[in-house]
């Protein structure tokens, strides 16, 4: 009696009861990346790289050796294992960066306050104005506008800027 188990998908290993006997066969299996999908994968040296694959032989971001690189054609010698979109976005995170699976962009990941904790915006007097972030609708349409500032210098010089040019605008 022969029966053969269903195993993930990409595994390079067949698993198969044979007269009471399990038997593991290296199968050679092409890996097929399909776009969006998120990947782990170790090198020769042992070194992890991050992936998120655009097409059969490239990725729209790969992390490896603390680096960000895009795109990167993919060493499909190599043994990839699927990980989460949450798990690449953690990797992500560490350097700062986000990647938007929307419009498949990555992009700088950008400070949020805690909830109960300050930031800062100009306001409407282009004055800085010190604000407690509850993450409601006004402190959330602070953030998606850009007007939200860790620190009071930072939203300090944009005020400047904006006031210069207005100047500059008022005298033309």
């Amino acid at each position: 009696m022969k029966q053969i188990f269903e195993v993930p998908e990409n595994c390079n290993v067949q698993i198969e009861l044979i007269n009471n006997t399990i038997v593991t066969t290296f199968v050679e299996r092409e890996i097929i990346f399909k776009e969006l999908d998120c990947y782990l994968s170790i090198d020769e040296d042992g070194k992890e790289h991050f992936s998120i694959c655009k097409e059969q032989s490239f990725c729209y971001v790969v992390i490896s050796d603390g680096m960000i690189y895009m795109p990167q054609f993919v060493d499909a010698n190599r043994t990839f294992t699927k990980i989460t979109r949450e798990e690449m976005q953690s990797e992500l995170a560490k350097h700062g960066k986000v990647f938007d699976f929307d419009n498949k962009v990555l992009k700088e990941l950008r400070w949020r306050a805690e909830i109960a904790n300050p930031y800062f915006l100009m306001n409407f007097e282009l004055i800085t104005k010190r604000r407690i972030d509850e993450h409601e609708d006004t402190d959330n349409m602070f953030f998606k506008s850009g007007n939200y500032f860790r620190t009071e210098q930072e939203c300090q010089a944009f005020c400047d800027k904006v006031k210069q040019i207005l100047t500059i605008n008022k005298n033309n």
